[in-house]
């Protein structure tokens, strides 16, 4: 216990009039400046919440190294922020909101400081949402919507923990600098977007259990001259394009590929339909389509081929199976091996397929090296006039590059 004090006046004895119990917990070495967008003004000193500044910006302005900014829930819209005094910290409330209408929401030039608080930021069409230069910084708990870039880091030694980005046009994480670390993060992208790029000669990093979908370019991707990287417990979801590791010198622990992909076509007579796109080589657990619009037509001699431009191979045995004008419910799938035909479920009846061999069921696939290659539904009988097919395809990567999208 610390700064007892007695009182021994009249008795004799000894009374304990105050016990500080707080001795050993931290306290903040140094000054707190508060920052309210609700009842804050800039003219006053900031050093309590009775008393805070209205505008972030103003209470940088206040800063000397050490002390910290504590900002209140509310919708921040000033521009031109950025954290430019070493070892400082801003704490946000949650509800907090910045949303400039022009230029990067916020920049952390200083080295050594610490951002952390669930907080949300509307990022500027063509812009980034945080940049940090500064080194050996720390972001929490941020939440970016929209822009260019959500999170660009050309500073050394940063880490990047929990923050979630939706939406970029360009790219989600875009890892300049050496020693970075991501950690726990997530991101939704756009047709033309990467989720996790680490640039060129940026060395020596991890990205930790994060997430991405929708990055139809990337999910991750490693640029040449990058080394010394490690990619443990991540994975790419629908909508992504495949991981990429230009020179193949970093370390992916773990990586998962969303296990199935999707395709629906509808019949119109042309006998032949992409489904999937194959890279690389990968293996095929399980292909199968079931009818969710009646067929019309023949729809005889059908099977899966694995195609490009100048080579072709089945993946079910060419002109054997049968499914004429299917009833909705019914599934056409691969069983065995490639010399067996498709097996034919017909929705109409009940059905049970006893030759199915689960030693053969797997079939590995690789696709032309110069060329597109795709998975196709072919239907060489006449008369595949119409109704809609709904193909799925559970698969594993097997080298580096393996990787399968819907066509």
């Amino acid at each position: 216990m610390n700064n007892l004090s007695y009182n021994t006046a009249g008795s004799g004895d000894i009374t304990v009039d105050s016990i500080d119990y707080t001795g050993n917990i931290r306290k903040f070495g140094g000054t707190i400046f508060y920052v309210s967008d609700v009842h804050g003004i800039d003219t006053n000193t900031g050093l309590s919440p009775d008393l805070a500044f209205k505008t972030i910006g103003a209470s940088i302005s206040s800063l000397t190294m050490g002390d910290a900014i504590s900002v209140m829930a509310g919708t921040y819209t000033e521009t031109g922020l950025d954290l430019n005094v070493q070892g400082c910290e801003i704490w946000f409330e949650i509800g907090t909101i910045l949303a400039p209408a022009t230029g990067v929401a916020m920049v952390i030039s200083a080295s050594y400081c610490h951002v952390k608080g669930r907080h949300n930021i509307t990022v500027v069409a063509g812009e980034i949402g945080v940049l940090v230069t500064g080194d050996f910084c720390i972001c929490e708990d941020g939440k970016l919507a929209g822009g260019e870039v959500g999170t660009c880091i050309t500073g050394t030694g940063n880490t990047i923990i929990e923050c979630g980005i939706g939406y970029p046009s360009l790219t989600a994480f875009d890892i300049q600098g050496h020693q970075t670390k991501i950690l726990r993060c997530s991101t939704a992208g756009t047709a033309n977007s990467t989720g996790y790029k680490v640039n060129s000669n940026a060395d020596t990093g991890v990205i930790e259990n994060c997430t991405s979908v929708g990055h139809a370019v990337n999910s991750f991707i490693i640029e040449a001259g990058s080394i010394d990287w490690t990619i443990n417990n991540c994975s790419s979801g629908a909508g992504d394009g495949p991981r990429k590791d230009v020179d193949n010198t970093n370390v992916w622990s773990n990586f998962t590929y969303p296990e199935t992909k999707f395709k629906q076509i509808i019949l119109n007579n042309t006998h032949n339909y992409n489904l999937f796109k194959v890279t690389g080589t990968v293996e095929i657990e399980e292909i199968f389509g079931h009818v969710t619009t009646q067929l019309v037509g023949a729809n005889t001699d059908v099977y899966w081929q694995l195609y490009s431009a100048t080579a072709q191979d089945t993946i079910t045995k060419v002109a054997d199976a049968d499914m004429g004008p299917a009833v909705i419910g019914s599934v056409i799938m691969k069983t065995e091996d490639p010399d067996k035909k498709a097996t034919f479920f017909d929705g109409a009846g009940v059905g049970v397929d006893k030759g199915i061999d689960p030693k053969r069921k797997t079939v590995t696939i690789n696709a032309h090296n110069d060329e597109d290659t795709y998975i196709k539904w072919i239907c060489g009988g006449n008369n595949d006039t119409s109704g809609t097919l709904h193909f799925h395809i559970v698969w594993k990567a097997l080298t580096d590059d393996g990787f399968i999208s819907e066509a």
